[in-house]
């Protein structure tokens, strides 16, 4: 908090207010000036948007503020994945091996076709 409340930060906190006054006093006088015209809606659409200006600047100054306080938050560590070495080679369970390659020769020779890239 203490943070806020240096030359800096202080000196932006009254040109917001400044900012703010200004653009609210502005409205004011938009809408004052659609009732002299009679209801002129483009006066008091501009009236609108000088207010809706000071919502946006007290609404971004209410994220710059947020910002600021989260930079001195520090932030976790980033735990290292899994080295990549144990997911380069699949080897299959025992219990699941293929024992009716005898009886279909295309699937013998694929299974001795596999045999071999593994040896190399």
């Amino acid at each position: 908090m203490r943070a806020f409340l240096t030359p800096k930060w202080l000196a932006a906190h009254v040109l917001l207010i400044v900012l703010c006054a200004t653009m609210i006093r502005l409205g004011i006088w938009q809408w004052h000036v659609g009732g002299i015209r009679h209801g002129d809606l483009r006066n008091y659409a501009y009236a609108v948007q000088w207010w809706a200006f000071t919502g946006f600047a007290i609404f971004f100054w209410a994220r710059l503020i947020r910002d600021a306080g989260l930079r001195d938050v520090p932030v976790p560590p980033v735990q290292q994945p899994p080295s990549p070495d144990q997911y380069r080679r699949y080897t299959m369970p025992q219990s699941q091996e293929i024992t009716d390659s005898a009886t279909d020769p295309e699937r013998a020779r694929y299974n001795a076709y596999l045999r071999s890239l593994d040896e190399q």
